[in-house]
This record gives C-alpha cells, structure tokens and sequence, in this order.
C-alpha cells in the first residue's frame, strides 16, 4: 500500500472495512461504496452508485497526492471495537 496513491474499493459489502483505516495509514485516499468502516472525509471518498466512483476517481487522479498517513483511530479503540463485536 505504501507504493500506492489510491485504494479504489469496488466491492459492494465489506463487513468492517478495516482495509480503509488501514489505506488511509498508508497515506492513501479511499474511493469506495458505503460499505463497512467508510465514512466521508476529505480523504474518504463514499460514493453511492458507479458514476459517482468514476467521477471521483477522475478527479483524484487528477490531484497531486501528498500521502500523508492519517490515523482515525488508535490501537485501544480497535481492540475495544473487536472485543465489542465478537464478546457481546
């Protein structure tokens, strides 16, 4: 991931989507559907149907990318959504 700009999620389901967080880690913008852990942001792009992809798309490759790592959450809150998922 780290040689990478963008992750272009195309699947329709994602359970969790913990591959964002750890894209966004890598400094990479996110262009997906709304599945899983996507939330919009500046560099999460949620997009509703397959135009909305490809427009995006377009348009990020058409920036310059910084690849700046962003860490939306941090190893304790992980851990406390994992143990809420599978010991509730």
């Amino acid at each position: 991931m780290y040689q990478c700009r963008i992750l272009l999620h195309t699947s329709t389901y994602e359970s969790q989507g913990y591959v964002f967080l750890e894209a966004l880690y890598c400094g990479l913008t996110v262009v997906c559907f709304d599945v899983g852990f996507a939330q919009k942001s500046e560099r999460m792009l949620v997009c509703s149907g397959k135009t909305e992809m490809i427009e995006n798309l377009k348009r990020v490759l058409t920036q310059d990318l910084t690849n700046q790592p962003i860490l939306l959450k941090s190893i304790d809150e992980t851990v406390n959504e994992f143990e809420q998922i599978y010991f509730s």
